[in-house]
């Protein structure tokens, strides 16, 4: 290296100042922030609408006393005595002792019958 050397920088300077921004929105949005809206004469009216004179377009309160006929049709609400007559698959009513024997109380043949 040479010893003679002396570096040149030129003509550029380093400052070592604050850089002050100022930050402003693009859009001017607060340019008009104390306006307060007029209005006009225009007014908002809370009525109630009168409905007294409005009638159906179709007629539909002319049969209004109509009740369905339905034939000779009739609801039966009498109760079914199923318990009297029904008879169950299996022979259901068999005492303990002809259960271990395999025979039946009531038919007195065995417990295993065929279906």
């Amino acid at each position: 290296a040479k010893s003679d050397h002396v570096p040149q920088g030129g003509d550029i300077k380093i400052f070592s100042e604050k850089v002050q921004v100022k930050a402003e929105p693009k859009v001017g949005s607060l340019d008009n922030i104390t306006h307060t809206p007029g209005g006009g004469s225009v007014r908002i009216k809370s009525e109630k609408i009168d409905l007294n004179g409005v009638s159906s377009k179709i007629g539909s309160l002319e049969n209004i006393n109509h009740t369905p006929g339905g034939g000779d049709v009739k609801i039966m609400s009498e109760k079914l005595a199923f318990k009297d007559m029904a008879q169950p698959r299996i022979d259901a009513q068999l005492s303990p002792n002809a259960i271990k024997d395999g025979q039946s109380a009531t038919s007195g043949g065995s417990a295993a019958s065929s279906s």
